[in-house]
This record gives C-alpha cells, structure tokens and sequence, in this order.
C-alpha cells in the first residue's frame, strides 16, 4: 500500500493546471467574518432581503423564492424581498 502523503502529491500533480507557470493557491471564502449585531427587526428585514436578493441579482432566477437553495419560501412576503 502507498504512503498517504504519496497518494497526495499524486493528486494534485494530476489536477494541477498545466499551462500556468506557478502553480498558486486560491480561497474560496474570504478569511474571517463580517458579524453583526441584529439591533432592530429593520436591520433583520434588509439583512434577509439582500441575502434572498442575491441569486436575483447574479441572474440564477427572477424571483428570490424561485431559487432551488433559498430559504424565501419560509419567510411571508410581507418581507419585502
């Protein structure tokens, strides 16, 4: 049986990008975080509606509850969204 590390190396040697002279590392997500307080039931209503908004903005559907992954359809329309 191979070494792990080995197995490793491997791998990223078979998916590193050929043509790129350096091979870098890249992030998904940005390090740290942004929390905030919910002070008001305002600041929670603009916090909700921009997060439903977004795959409308990024053109993955019309309406927010019309996006497979969001979590609209738990919230009344009242919301402004």
């Amino acid at each position: 049986m191979r070494n792990p590390v080995d197995i490793n190396k491997y791998l990223i040697n078979l998916v590193k990008p050929k043509k790129l002279k350096a091979y870098k590392n890249y992030k998904v997500w940005q390090d740290g975080n942004m929390a905030k307080i919910i002070f008001s039931n305002k600041f929670l209503l603009q916090k909700l509606s921009y997060i439903h908004n977004n795959p409308v903005e990024y053109g993955l559907c019309s309406l927010p509850w019309d996006y497979k992954f969001s979590s609209a359809v738990n919230y009344p329309a009242r919301l402004g969204c």
